[in-house]
C-alpha cells in the first residue's frame, strides 16, 4: 500500500479481505470552530475477467472542531513621574496557544487625572489607532480588526505570538495626584481561555505634583503712606509674598532678595521657617 496526504494506491484486495488506513491529521491552530466532514472516496477500480468493480458512494465523517487557548496580558511603566509628563506604558499580549485567539478587544482604564495621547504597535506597520476608541478615560481596541488589516494575516493571534503596544498618557498639570495611580488593562477572546486569571494586570505609578509659585514685593516707609517717597536715612519695611497656588507642596524654597547699593539690613522675619 502507497498512501500521500490525500491518496492511498492499493494493488491487490483479495476477495473478502479488508484494507485499513490510519490517518492521523492535526487541525491546524487557526482552523475555525465549527463542524466539518471528512469524505473518503474510491476513485477508480479494475476487475478481473470474471467480475465487475463496483465503486461504492463516498463515505463521510463528521467532525466537531473546538479551539481553546491562554492569552496572557502584561504591563508595565514609569514608576515615578511628575504631573504634567507623559506617561509612558507597554502593554504585552501574549498567545500561549495551542489554538489561535480570535476576535482579540484590548481594554484600558486610564487613571484619573490623565488623558489619552496615542496607542501603538512597537515594532509594527501603524495605525492601530484607528482601531481603538476612548470614552470616560476607557480605551477599548479592537486587534483583531487591527490585524486583519494587514495584507494577508486572518485577523487572529497565533501560538506562541505576541504583540507588544505602547500607550501614551498625559498627567494633568493641574490635577492634585495623591501618590500612587493605576493603570488597569484586560483582554478578551472568543476562543475559549483555558487561564482567564492572567487576562489582566496594572501598574501603579506615583506622580508628584507641580507647585505653582508666586512672589510679589511691596515697600513702605515707616509710619507714612505706601506712596510716600523713602527719605534718606529713614526706615522703609520692605514686604515679600510668596505664594504657592498648588496643587502639590513646595519643598526647600530659598529666596534671595538683593538690596539695592546705599540700602542696609535691619531685619527679615520670615512668617515661616528662618
Amino acid at each position: 500500500m502507497r498512501c500521500n496526504p490525500v491518496r492511498c494506491w492499493i494493488p491487490v484486495l483479495p476477495a473478502g479481505e479488508e484494507a485499513i488506513v490510519d490517518a492521523v491529521i492535526t487541525a491546524g491552530s487557526d482552523l475555525s470552530p465549527g463542524n466539518y466532514v471528512n469524505t473518503a472516496e474510491i476513485l477508480s477500480c479494475r476487475s478481473d475477467a470474471d467480475y465487475d468493480c463496483r465503486i461504492p458512494p463516498p463515505a463521510e465523517a463528521p467532525i466537531d472542531v473546538t479551539g481553546y487557548t491562554d492569552m496572557a496580558i502584561m504591563k508595565r511603566g514609569l514608576v515615578e513621574a511628575t504631573a504634567g509628563d507623559t506617561l509612558l506604558y507597554e502593554i504585552v499580549l501574549v498567545n500561549n496557544g495551542p489554538a489561535a485567539a480570535r476576535q482579540i478587544q484590548l481594554v484600558d482604564t486610564l487613571p484619573v487625572g490623565t488623558t489619552f495621547q496615542n496607542i501603538e504597535e512597537l515594532l509594527g506597520p501603524g495605525g492601530l489607532t484607528g482601531f481603538c476608541s476612548v470614552v470616560d478615560n476607557v480605551v477599548t481596541c479592537d486587534i483583531s480588526a487591527y490585524l486583519a488589516s494587514f495584507a494577508g494575516l486572518p485577523g487572529v493571534l497565533g501560538p506562541q505570538q505576541e504583540l507588544v503596544i505602547a500607550l501614551e498618557a498625559l498627567a494633568d498639570p493641574t490635577f492634585c495626584y495623591e501618590g500612587k495611580v493605576n493603570n488597569y488593562v484586560e483582554v478578551f477572546t472568543a476562543t475559549d481561555d483555558t487561564d482567564p486569571s492572567n487576562n489582566d494586570d496594572d501598574w501603579g505609578t506615583v506622580i508628584v505634583n507641580l507647585a505653582n509659585l508666586d512672589i510679589q514685593k511691596s515697600v513702605q516707609p515707616v509710619g507714612r503712606a505706601a506712596d510716600d517717597p523713602l527719605v534718606a536715612g529713614e526706615l522703609a519695611d520692605f514686604m515679600l509674598t510668596v505664594t504657592n497656588n498648588g496643587p502639590g507642596n513646595a519643598t526647600g524654597l530659598l529666596i534671595n532678595d538683593l538690596l539695592p547699593a546705599g540700602l542696609t539690613l535691619v531685619s527679615a522675619t520670615p512668617s515661616t521657617g528662618t
